[in-house]
């Protein structure tokens, strides 16, 4: 399951802000162009035109979609959060299941709660109805000598939003998820995915300072537990010295820097994963 690296571009000057160089072993990278916002207000605090953009922007499936919509989940407008919800169930992406259930649990109006509840229902079945094959979260763990206890955290939220992506998956977060139970009645097998963070090492600059971490996942077929392959990825990111003096910046940056070394390592693992499934 192994790839090989791919080729990127120098990287350019930081500027106070996350610059992730995605290292990824098993893909090549794509620049994306982001969407205009649709989370912004307009002018004349008339949310139609809002509203109209992202149920559009659901039909789209554009690249940047989901996340434009995940924006406005939290919207003050019930109107807009509502059209959030129906886009996000139009896009049809299971990813959107973590940022629905988080707005479900905060969320005020009972009639919002309950668009998201069978949202995230839909999007969980239309899943399952798709799916070849289980992948169930594993242990992760950091073995790297930086002591930041949320990294592990880390790594299980992105391989889960990242793995989602995947053609053919279902994602379930461990052996008691009932989703598990409804996919072991289809009878579709099952993929154990434990992560590890080798590497998270830091570089001083002038003025700057470079974090770049690898990652390792091993895919173990359940119940027999046979080894099926391991593929790896990594990404780099950097701040100012300045802004890395708040140990919550630090933290961010270490904690982005992970997230990116693992999508890198899922996004090209489609293809080998489906095969580890045979």
């Amino acid at each position: 399951m192994s790839g090989h690296p791919s080729h990127h571009a120098p990287p350019q000057k930081p500027s106070g802000r996350f610059a992730a160089v995605l290292l990824g072993a098993l893909f090549v990278g794509m620049v994306v162009a982001p969407l205009e916002s649709t989370a912004q207000s307009q002018p004349n605090g008339d949310n139609r035109v809002r509203i109209v953009q992202l149920l559009q922007l659901g039909r789209s499936h554009g690249p940047n979609a989901r996340a434009e919509l995940e924006k406005s989940l939290g919207d003050p407008s019930e109107s807009v959060r509502i059209a959030a919800v129906t886009g996000l169930g139009a896009l049809g992406d299971v990813g959107a299941v973590r940022a629905l259930e988080a707005r479900a649990a905060v969320e005020p109006q009972a009639s919002v709660r309950q668009r998201i509840t069978d949202t995230i229902s839909k999007l969980k079945r239309s899943s399952l109805d798709s799916a070849k094959f289980v992948v169930q979260l594993g242990n992760m763990t950091n073995v790297t000598t930086v002591r930041n206890s949320q990294l592990p955290d880390v790594m299980r939220a992105a391989a889960k939003t990242h793995a989602a992506h995947l053609k053919g998956a279902v994602v379930v977060e461990g052996p008691g998820d009932a989703l598990l139970q409804k996919a072991s009645e289809k009878h579709l097998p099952v993929l154990v995915l434990d992560g590890q963070l080798s590497k998270l090492s830091r570089a001083d600059g002038a003025g700057n300072v470079t974090y770049a971490a690898q990652v390792e996942f091993v895919v173990r077929k359940a119940p027999s537990q046979v080894l099926k392959g391991t593929f790896h990825g990594g990404a780099a990111g950097s701040d100012s010295s300045k802004a890395l003096e708040s140990t919550k910046r630090l933290a961010e940056l270490q904690g982005e820097v992970v997230s990116g070394a693992v999508e890198s390592a899922l996004r090209g693992a489609e293809h080998g994963l489906a095969e580890a499934s045979r």
